[in-house]
């Protein structure tokens, strides 16, 4: 039941950060956290994503606006991936493009999981972190995290 519940908290999350759509499942009432989001569909859900720790808010370090119109990077979509799954972080250097990201040792761990291969097939010797996820992309994660 719990990888039931972390794999809706995953594609709502995903959701959310991908598209503004409306999420999955429950949220928590809104108000608080985000300036930004106060009065939109997803308030709720954004909080909830929030008090789970899956993100912490798109201006670091303050981290008090969420940008939900913005798009996520892969780099971002791999420390949501971290953050949700509970993965151990890694200090491995598994790709070319990666050292000076801020999201390198969530890349890592996503990469020693099993989760991401990279984005230059065959090769895979490089992730993008930077580039938007694309929603194919995003249901490749999904699918390796939850061997679906």
């Amino acid at each position: 039941m719990k990888a039931r519940v972390r794999l809706i908290l995953v594609i709502s999350s995903l959701l959310l950060l991908t598209t503004a759509a409306p999420a999955l499942g429950g949220g928590l009432p809104p108000g608080g956290t985000f300036w930004d989001d106060d009065g939109i569909v997803e308030e709720g859900y954004i909080e909830a994503i929030r008090s789970a720790g899956i993100t912490q808010g798109c201006n670091p370090p303050i981290n008090d606006f969420f940008c939900p119109e913005r798009t996520l990077t892969r780099g971002e979509m791999a420390t949501v991936f971290v953050r949700a799954l509970d993965l151990p972080r890694s200090s491995a250097n598994l790709f070319t493009d990666t050292s000076e990201s801020v999201h390198v040792n969530s890349i890592n761990a996503l990469a020693e999981a099993g989760i991401t291969k990279g984005c230059n097939p065959p090769e895979n010797t490089e992730f993008c972190p930077n580039r938007q996820v694309t929603r194919g992309e995003m249901a490749a994660f999904i699918a390796r995290a939850f061997a679906v």
